[in-house]
């Protein structure tokens, strides 16, 4: 799709979801980033717009609220700590 002068192709893309977030009453919890909404983010080293392969490069997720290293999963904010195992990790 062209995006033509002055619009970058993110803004044509229609946004999906928000009439399931509506049907299930979450629309005003979820679906964008504003203050007071759940979250879950990940931080990419690059433009995933410009080339979709530095979808491989995730540095950091923050997962309610809290900022963790992703290759390490390593809590960074607000408390550094580090990960505990998981269930299936002996």
């Amino acid at each position: 799709m062209n995006a033509g002068p002055g619009r970058d192709d993110a803004a044509q893309r229609p946004e999906g979801g928000h009439h399931q977030r509506r049907y299930l009453g979450l629309d005003t919890d979820i679906g964008s980033l504003e203050p007071g909404k759940l979250a879950d983010v990940i931080v990419i080293d690059g433009n995933p717009l410009a080339d979709i392969r530095v979808t491989e490069k995730v540095t950091h997720t923050m997962i309610n609220g809290r900022l963790c290293d992703a290759s390490t999963m390593d809590e960074l904010l607000p408390t550094p700590r580090k990960r505990g195992k998981f269930f299936w990790e002996k």
